[in-house]
């Protein structure tokens, strides 16, 4: 099967990766009320296999992309919204997977991901998807990340993976994508998965780094200032690590993931803000066994993140948490299946807010999973 990007986490050396989830009840389902979430039907490739979005981006409320895998067909999911329905748009290439989506204008959408081991990106040029070169470092390349300013400032992030572990950072600046230096941690396992740009010489990437000797997980923090990039100290954490992130402006940056307390299986979200001068844990909805994916902000008081959480039956359920510019809430989401997980949300406006992700019967079977919410 593809590599797909649920809900995984490192918890030991050699990225062996285990499933977190988190109980959702009493004060924080309160905030259900200010939103209404529900599925939206969307296609799959094929009936069989699995089938997953990863990451979606929007132009407008009737312009809207999502991208993903599917192990029936070997071959990058790619879903439009035209404002009435989601339909399948042909991908140009198979054996491929597609992580993240970041869009600039209605013929100019980008998207990132892996194909027979090396880096893939992909391009919408307004009439249909085209392959760009992109360069790749000695190893097995996959680009998890992606997000831009301009036509001609383009980052997208992921990892190499040789006898460990390094950080992969790539740029588009108009004309070609090239290998832009990024800092690890040691001789660990460093990788990233996810970016966000606020101008040319402010960018911002996400991720992890996996202590090779205590097998535990730490968030990584690299940033861009328009000459290098460097890593930028986080809050200290018994073991942690971060997947998405969002920027309102260089003072008010999010990222959310995931951090385990007391043992690989007991975990919770994680989500951490950038004031313009450090990083600092925000207090939220903290049941244990959880764990946050994505996140996406409509202002500085309207902030959106999801990802999954555990049933009390043994499955998983769909997570979906709003910061209101004061506390943190979970709010109550659809699960169309006892396995369901939601990887990428997208804040169009304060009344469209997109998440997807994939519903799955728990023994290898999954559909494309699309909801909206307000």
């Amino acid at each position: 099967m593809r590599k797909l990007r649920l809900f995984f986490l490192p918890c030991v050396i050699g990225l062996v990766f285990v499933t977190v989830f988190l109980r959702v009840g009493g004060a924080d389902a309160a905030a259900s009320s200010a939103c209404h979430w529900h599925v939206v039907s969307s296609p799959n490739p094929s009936r069989q296999g699995f089938n997953s979005l990863n990451g979606v981006a929007a132009i407008s409320a009737n312009n809207i992309w999502a991208v993903g895998a599917s192990s029936s067909t070997g071959q990058a999911i790619i879903e439009h919204w035209n404002g009435i329905r989601w339909n399948l748009v042909s991908n140009p290439v198979s054996g491929s997977s597609l992580n993240s989506v970041a869009a600039i204008a209605a013929n100019n959408i980008w998207a990132v991901g892996d194909h027979s081991g090396q880096t893939l990106v992909e391009h919408w040029n307004g009439t249909r998807w085209s392959i760009v070169s992109s360069p790749n470092a000695p190893g097995r390349d996959v680009l998890t990340g992606v997000a831009a300013t301009s036509s001609n400032d383009i980052w997208a992030v992921g990892n190499v993976v040789s006898n460990t572990g390094r950080t992969l950072i790539e740029h588009w600046n108009g004309t070609r994508w090239s290998i832009v230096p990024s800092p690890n941690v040691g001789s660990n396992f460093n990788t990233l998965n996810g970016v966000t740009a606020i101008s040319t010489t402010n960018a911002w990437a996400i991720g992890y780094v996996v202590n090779t000797r205590s097998n535990s997980a730490q968030p990584l923090v690299e940033h861009w200032n328009g000459t290098r990039w460097r890593t930028v100290s986080t809050p200290s954490i018994a073991s942690a690590s971060l997947f998405g992130i969002t920027a309102i402006s260089a003072r008010d940056v999010w990222s959310v993931g995931t951090s385990f307390t007391h043992s690989a299986t007991n975990s919770q979200p994680l989500i951490e803000h950038w004031n313009g001068t450090s990083w600092r844990l925000v207090p939220g909805p903290t049941p244990q066994l959880s764990g946050l994916r994505s996140v996406s902000a409509v202002s500085p008081g309207n902030i959106w993140a999801v990802g999954s959480f555990n049933s009390s039956s043994g499955g998983s359920l769909t997570l979906v948490e709003h910061w209101n510019g004061t506390t943190w809430a979970t709010v109550t989401s659809p699960s169309p299946t006892s396995y369901s997980y939601l990887n990428g949300v997208v804040a169009v406006s304060a009344s469209h807010i997109w998440a997807v992700g994939v519903a799955s019967d728990g023994n290898g079977s999954g559909k494309t999973l699309i909801e909206t919410g307000c």
